[in-house]
């Protein structure tokens, strides 16, 4: 049987039953960008933090080297970290395994306002008193191995930045003089000390292992949480309780992995931040969803760019398709309908009857304006997008809704239904109603084309279930009468550009109005070919609806839906992308602020099954369905 390669000073110990200690010794990779030249994540020392759950603190050399190839030497393991640490087994077989990791979060936050003076690699606090108490950087949370930032309260440093960022190694003094240590030597560290004496400064504790679950977002509808998929190491180390020496100098790596999960729980008494870990197997093991952000499906760093190296797949980093998935609609959409309604006159009676005052009362059919209302709100959030085995009934998660920028009645969302691809849709349930009929009755009542009573039912019906019907669309996107359209969108779209540049953008230049009328259009018949598609039907194949086939509905409403089946390469939806080319989206026209396109064939959805639906509300809706 296969033996466990160890150090052999460790074997003996535990061979001979000699009475030892141990320490679980904690290395854990800090939120960092990637190098901008390698694209790799930095390996030097100060990238990570070092915890024991032992009673002291304990110096230990893992053998590790930074990127540059250089050993990383001795670190020191700070004592007193860690709450507690999770189970952990050991198998003969490979497979992926958890563990969960608690800290303290009683300092998470720290920050104060002090003076003082940098000198070499120290920064001296000259500020006697804080708070009433003798200034105390420990009492006041501040540890050896913490990563700190200065920030300079008016103007730069001597090095001529308003900031600094540096590792505590040590405090003397009464803890009022901290000992400092750059984080590496890279472009974006801070590799140098200043020399300002009795400068007010802002001091904060920005240990990623603590705050990064609380990071604030760089934009406001993009951003990281910069943690997920960093490096933890988790080594066990055998202790003489005589000499507290390192059996070997050595220890056994029980666990590599990388964080999956965190949790932040605050008590009445304490603070806890949670880090949940999963073994490096993890990333072999089966496919069980994703939640649906931007941030996680994109691997975004701090700085809110990409890593490719760190999604799950490379080509995740450039795909949009989630980049509006936690984004709030609040919005009522306004409009008028006309009605009739019969008013009652009068008017004065002819003859000797109109001579005495006689009148004459008569009624009229008047049509007036009415004012209506519909909710379009949408609350979208990043939830858990399932697996589909089999055949299934899931629930759409919305990760986009927008209206056109010139018509409120006309809706879009985007529903996004599971994880990697799917063969079919097979049936569409609107407000809990399905468009596939139950059986032979629900058939002669509901079907869309001689039902009883299809006029007053919830929703028409195609199909029938009970004899494996299913959905059945038409016209892909992929037709070349739409490319051919599209191309001539977007040759239209330059050359009105250019003209507007030479006309310097007058809004009655002949030319630019017949290039206007001509853009409009081609716009017309592009969402007459992509929105044209006939109705649903029922088919008898049990295919359902396939990749890029859309559908649509005319009662109650106007609805078409856009079918995408989740496959690996597949292309961005031209519904959206068209009408975002010509910045017809409500929200884009008047709120959107972003650096990157609204919508445009980057926003793919790869690996994701999804439906595109656009809906034109009528006066008996609320809400969108």
């Amino acid at each position: 049987m296969t033996k466990k390669v160890i150090n052999t000073a460790i074997e003996e110990i535990l061979v001979s039953n000699s009475p030892f200690e141990y320490a679980h010794l904690v290395k854990f990779e800090r939120p960092f960008a990637e190098d901008s030249e390698t694209s790799q994540f930095r390996t030097n020392a100060n990238r990570y933090a070092y915890y024991t759950d032992g009673p002291r603190d304990i110096s230990f050399d893992d053998g590790s080297v930074d990127h540059d190839g250089n050993s990383n030497g001795s670190q020191v393991y700070r004592a007193n970290r860690i709450l507690s640490l999770g189970n952990y087994s050991e198998t003969t077989t490979p497979r992926a395994t958890n563990m969960s990791l608690t800290l303290s979060g009683e300092h998470l936050g720290t920050s104060i306002v002090l003076q003082g003076t940098f000198t070499n690699a120290t920064f001296t606090a000259t500020t006697e008193l804080y708070k009433g108490e003798p200034l105390d950087f420990v009492e006041l949370g501040f540890r050896e191995g913490d990563k700190i930032k200065f920030t300079k309260s008016s103007g730069n440093f001597s090095t001529s930045v308003s900031t600094l960022t540096y590792i505590i190694t040590g405090f003397t003094t009464n803890n009022s003089v901290i000992a400092l240590a750059t984080t590496g030597n890279d472009a974006d560290d801070t590799t140098t000390y200043p020399t300002d004496a009795n400068t007010q400064v802002t001091l904060s504790l920005e240990s990623g292992e603590l705050s990064a679950i609380t990071d604030e977002k760089i934009v406001s509808d993009l951003s990281n949480p910069s943690f997920l998929h960093r490096e933890v190491f988790v080594h066990k180390v055998f202790i003489d309780p005589d000499t507290g020496d390192l059996a070997g100098n050595s220890s056994i790596l029980i666990f590599r992995g990388i964080i999956a999960t965190c949790n932040l729980s605050e008590g009445e008494t304490a603070s806890r931040v949670k880090w949940g870990l999963s073994s490096h197997w993890a990333d072999f093991n089966q496919i069980n969803g994703r939640i649906t952000t931007d941030e996680i499906h994109r691997a975004l760093d701090g700085r809110s760019q990409p890593q490719p190296s760190v999604a799950i797949r490379p080509e995740y980093a450039s795909d949009l398709g989630f980049m509006h998935a936690e984004t709030t609609l609040n919005q009522i959409a306004s409009y008028q309908t006309t009605e009739s309604r019969m008013v009652v006159k009068t008017k004065k009676r002819g003859g000797i009857a109109g001579f005495f005052g006689g009148t004459k009362t008569y009624g009229v059919e008047e049509k007036y304006q009415v004012d209506n209302e519909v909710d379009l709100s949408v609350n979208l959030q990043g939830k858990h997008l399932p697996i589909v085995y089999g055949v299934q009934r899931v629930q759409g998660i919305p990760i986009f809704a927008d209206t056109a920028s010139t018509n409120s009645k006309e809706v879009y969302v985007t529903y996004a239904i599971a994880e990697g691809e799917v063969q079919g849709l097979y049936n569409l349930y609107i407000d809990g109603v399905p468009l596939i009929c139950a059986d032979k009755a629900d058939f002669d009542v509901r079907n869309a084309s001689n039902g009883t009573d299809k006029d007053n039912s919830q929703l028409q019906c195609y199909g029938r279930a009970d004899r494996g019907d299913t959905l059945g669309g038409s016209a892909s996107q992929n037709s070349n009468s739409l490319t051919e359209v599209r191309a001539a969108i977007s040759e239209l779209e330059r050359k009105i550009r250019l003209m507007e540049k030479e006309t310097n953008g007058d809004p009655e230049d002949e030319r630019l109005l017949e290039m206007e009328g001509e853009l409009w259009s081609l716009e017309e018949l592009y969402k007459t070919l992509i929105l044209g598609a006939g109705s649903v039907v029922g088919d008898t194949n049990a295919k359902g609806m396939y990749h890029e086939q859309i559908g649509s509905i005319n009662h109650p409403y106007q609805m078409e839906f856009h079918f995408f089946s989740g496959k690996p390469n597949q292309r961005a939806s031209n519904l959206l992308t068209t009408k975002a080319a010509a910045n017809g989206f409500k929200r884009q026209a008047d709120y959107y602020e972003g650096t990157l396109p609204y919508w445009s064939p980057n926003h793919r959805l790869l690996d994701t099954a999804y439906v595109v639906t656009a809906l034109t509300i009528n006066e008996d809706q609320t809400t969108v369905p």
